[in-house]
């Protein structure tokens, strides 16, 4: 992650903490939501930094290839923290360019998989 990631986090939960004080229902993570999912998946500036983030965040150490348990993890973890339903979730990750792209490579990697297996 970036390295000013741990400042901004911090950041942002001073601010939750102070919207929390007002409305205890508030969550930081359903506002900025659109946001985050837009910047990491939509990558428009094309920075190579936000593209080995999502890589890290999606891909299996051992393997080196896209995990679908850890997308699916992700998927499940970024629903329950915007309180959004997975398919929600699902339907906003594969219709920015960054998602489509994850998915073009899953299946790239299915398909040499099982065509090895021939």
């Amino acid at each position: 992650l970036p390295p000013y990631f741990l400042n901004n986090a911090r950041a942002l939960a001073s601010l939750e903490g102070l919207a929390r004080a007002t409305d205890p229902s508030f969550s930081i993570v359903s506002s900025v939501y659109p946001f985050a999912l837009k910047t990491l998946l939509a990558d428009k500036t094309g920075s190579p930094l936000l593209r080995a983030t999502l890589d890290d965040l999606a891909t299996d150490t051992k393997t080196g290839r896209l995990s679908l348990r850890k997308m699916r993890q992700l998927i499940a973890q970024l629903a329950s923290l915007s309180r959004k339903r997975k398919l929600v979730v699902y339907w906003d990750v594969f219709f920015t360019r960054g998602g489509r792209r994850l998915l073009r490579q899953w299946i790239q990697q299915q398909l040499k998989v099982r065509l090895c297996k021939l």
